[in-house]
């Protein structure tokens, strides 16, 4: 068992009407037992009319469907919309969407899409009504499409960088950040601007950096509650990936200098393809990445007070725990509660990707989040990935991304409620695609793939994303529950956000053999507590490193 080592820093259907042959007094004696049951186990949802099941609605810039009747239960008022990508975007496994509520409950979404071979644009829509409807999906940005070409191994490797945009709100303030290929595609810059008032309406963008030598990948953005912004990136200006950060002071329109986050050992980097994760508290930046030392691809933090001139020395959340040969392609994810500053990653040194979060100033190791699903023959783990934390009044949220188990292949969505409420069989839980065994890892996840790893469509049931949550400061976490599980879809890159009044929104990437969209769905906190408290019996997750 591992101690962590924190830092210190200052204080995240109706019957199926198969059109049986019954006599009309069974079936209203079924109708009424059903309606019984349900409303002893859902007392207290507000379900939706059953006049909008099975409904889909398709309307130009995107599609509305109505989940399954089992999700509905589960989930009270959930609402989900889809916004199709084009065919070019299908083959991305790095870009995510960005996500933003505003203290009026406006909710924004973005995401980048390719327009042609040479061209992307940022999309942004808007919901002003707690998630019902969208606008119109708007070109906010658009940008060329920056070639790095690079030698590895003696053959020339090209890769198209990705724009990455990020959202965040300050008050009635938009916030956007992007990766821009600059003038003539030459060179990559980070792009800095924002919106004031209730029409959307971006400034001027602005370079987060003031070096022309600097190629930003892998980027964050954060606000803190004073104005403060942050922004994070994996930089190869000095021929290795390092993180640098930049800070935007409150009323201020320039960002300072950017500032090295760690030269790595020896000044060789750090892993050179995991997101940093930059996070603002009290005015003090702290940024979270992704280490390379020695071979050991653990979480470290370093924090730049907000008087001083330099980061702090980096310190590591764990012990040396990942010995990998290899990127993962998976960063870091922070938030604060009373209790202090919270960091989720994933790590696959028990052979199995799991999310862990870690809690500063403990000597408790991390939490590992899920279960492993035993029957009298297997045992299998599921695996996860891109975990993102969130809090409100305290409570500490923690979404991400999982693959089905096999035994889900197939079925319908609504046979598919919650993976951990599932029994596998034996012969359906003898092995899982996505546990990576020591001796498979390096072909699983290579430096410079598309990250996609060995999270395969078709190759087991999907994938979907999950979430739980934390009211003792991330030392155990509810029951995971799945928010829209679709059997053969797969569903990665998670971002949530919960609203002033309670109202949690995720959004995420999915792609089937229809093709990929950007998916956000929204339902109140208070159905989220109720859902958890009838499904998990007293279960919640609490294990060693």
């Amino acid at each position: 068992m591992q101690k962590s080592q924190f830092h210190a820093a200052k204080r995240t259907d109706c019957l199926r009407s198969g059109s049986g042959h019954f006599a009309f007094v069974f079936c209203l004696v079924a109708v009424i037992i059903v309606g019984l049951v349900a409303g002893y186990l859902f007392e207290s949802d507000k379900l939706p009319s059953s006049g909008e099941d099975n409904v889909a609605v398709t309307s130009g810039a995107h599609e509305i469907d109505a989940e399954s009747k089992v999700t509905r239960a589960r989930w009270a008022d959930l609402l989900i919309h889809r916004f199709p990508l084009n065919q070019a975007d299908v083959s991305d496994g790095i870009e995510a969407p960005a996500l933003a509520i505003l203290d009026s409950g406006k909710i924004a979404l973005a995401w980048a899409t390719t327009v042609s071979p040479t061209e992307r644009e940022v999309m942004l829509v808007t919901s002003e009504d707690r998630g019902h409807s969208f606008s119109t999906a708007t070109s906010v940005v658009t940008t060329g499409i920056h070639t790095s070409i690079s030698k590895m191994r003696g053959r020339t490797v090209e890769r198209k960088l990705r724009t990455l945009p990020h959202l965040a709100a300050h008050g009635e303030t938009l916030i956007l950040c992007w990766v821009d290929a600059g003038e003539n595609r030459e060179s990559v810059v980070m792009k800095f601007s924002e919106s004031v008032g209730p029409v959307v309406s971006f400034s001027d963008a602005v370079s987060v950096h003031q070096s022309t030598d600097a190629r930003p990948t892998f980027t964050s953005l954060s606000v803190g509650d004073d104005g403060t912004v942050a922004c994070s990136w994996l930089d190869n200006r000095n021929k290795v990936q390092q993180p640098f950060a930049a800070v935007r002071r409150p009323k201020q329109t320039q960002f300072e200098p950017e500032k090295m986050v760690y030269a790595g050992p020896g000044g060789k980097g750090i892993c050179p393809c995991c997101p940093t994760t930059a996070f603002v508290m009290d005015g003090d930046a702290l940024v979270a990445f992704r280490a390379n030392e020695g071979g050991y691809r653990d979480m470290w933090t370093a924090v730049l007070p907000q008087h001083d001139a330099q980061f702090q020395a980096p310190v590591p959340l764990v012990e040396p725990t990942w010995e990998f040969a290899g990127c993962p392609h998976d960063g870091p994810a922070v938030a604060k509660t009373s209790r202090g500053i919270h960091v989720a990653w994933m790590d696959a040194h028990t052979g199995t990707e799991r999310v862990y979060v870690g809690q500063n100033e403990s000597s408790q190791p991390p939490t590992v989040i899920g279960e492993t699903w035993v029957n009298s023959e297997s045992q299998i783990a599921i695996s996860q990935g891109h975990p993102q934390l969130e809090t409100h009044e305290d409570i500490l949220y923690l979404v991400w991304d999982q693959n089905l188990p096999v035994g889900v292949q197939g079925l319908e969505t609504s046979d598919v409620d919650s993976a951990a409420d599932l029994k596998l069989t034996a012969a359906a839980a003898s092995k899982v695609p996505g546990a990576m065994d020591p001796e498979r890892s390096k072909q699983e996840h290579r430096v410079g793939t598309d990250g996609v790893g060995s999270h395969n469509v078709g190759v087991t049931g999907g994938r979907a994303i999950y979430v739980a949550m934390s009211t003792d400061g991330g030392g155990t976490f509810s029951s995971a529950t799945a928010v829209s599980p679709r059997a053969g879809y797969f569903q990665s890159r998670p971002r949530i956000r919960i609203s002033q009044d309670g109202k949690i929104v995720v959004a995420w990437m999915e792609l089937s053999e229809q093709g990929k969209s950007v998916v956000v769905a929204s339902l109140p906190t208070q159905a989220f507590v109720e859902t958890d408290l009838r499904t998990r019996e007293g279960r919640s997750f609490q294990s060693s490193h």
